[in-house]
């Protein structure tokens, strides 16, 4: 409805508020502290990432240099390291991505959310290998994109981009982004690209909608962000092993469900719906703030 239109635009004309508000304050920092500057530099890199002014891509890029400054004043900054890596998944580096949550997981094991975010970043980057090999085993029948790599055409033309495809990035949406913000995105694009518009395309409509039937459902999308698209439990338990081994349960005489895949199924699929009710607790608050 409009009330739920008007929430994900107030967010966006916040963002990009807060961001402005920064760098007209960093210009007359220089008599400040290293962690007041530091802390100007962070609010100004998440502004920037949320505000989604275009170009995208030169916006996230200003995005990471203003995180990547408050680090450099203040390297155990841990939302500044944070942002850093979410603004990293939004450029689709994920290796950079795994590393900065790696670097936060050194500092701070308990930062609200770290193996949610871990897993995703994992589960993207398996993703986006998955498809550069097929890619390089198939070849490219769309050509070359423009200059920025980012010829929605191009991409699409090509087989084996289903494999690489990025839902966030389709509809320019930030990974942490709420269920308002897909559908409010969605049908911008969905008018822009639907076939009997002047600006159609068929094969772009068929993205924006696919990305929309994906993120726009909160089991799909759950099941797509931990790369479980099988049903079969993604990635949570080798990820929790290899960061956060002292949290696994321990059985001394072994599991006791070990013989019973579907119960010991279920039990994972119990634990995991109710970190996705904790994590989309966690995005509706950061809603909140911006």
């Amino acid at each position: 409805g409009e009330g739920a239109e008007r929430k994900p635009r107030a967010k966006l004309e916040g963002a990009e508020a807060a961001a402005a508000i920064a760098g007209e304050a960093l210009k007359k920092a220089d008599g400040e502290t290293a962690w007041a500057r530091a802390e100007l530099h962070a609010i100004r890199g998440s502004g920037l990432r949320l505000g989604r002014t275009a170009p995208l891509r030169d916006s996230l890029s200003a995005a990471l240099a203003s995180l990547d400054e408050a680090l450099a004043l203040y390297p155990l900054y841990t939302r500044a390291l944070f942002e850093r890596a979410l603004t990293l998944m939004d450029l689709e580096d994920f290796e950079g991505a795994v590393g900065a949550f790696e670097r936060l997981v050194a500092i701070d094991k308990g930062y609200p959310h770290l193996l949610t975010w871990l897993v995703r970043a994992h589960a993207s980057l398996r993703r986006q290998r998955t498809g550069a090999a097929a890619r390089a085993l198939g070849g490219s029948a769309g050509g070359e994109g423009d200059a920025e790599g980012g010829d929605r055409r191009a991409a699409d033309d090509d087989d084996s981009a289903a494999f690489v495809h990025n839902h966030y990035m389709v509809l320019e949406v930030p990974c942490d982004c709420t269920v308002d913000e897909v559908k409010r995105t969605y049908r911008q694009m969905s008018l822009l690209y639907h076939p009997d518009k002047p600006t159609g395309d068929p094969q772009l409509f068929a993205r924006v909608s696919e990305a929309h039937a994906v993120l726009g459902d909160a089991e799909a999308r759950c099941r797509y962000d931990e790369g479980n698209a099988d049903g079969r439990g993604g990635l949570w338990r080798e990820i929790e092993g290899k960061y956060f081994a002292e949290s696994q349960q321990y059985w001394p005489f072994g599991d006791p469900l070990a013989a019973h895949p579907e119960q010991r199924a279920r039990r994972g699929v119990r634990r995991r719906e109710l970190l996705g009710r904790q994590a989309e607790a966690w995005r509706v608050q950061q809603g909140r703030r911006h």
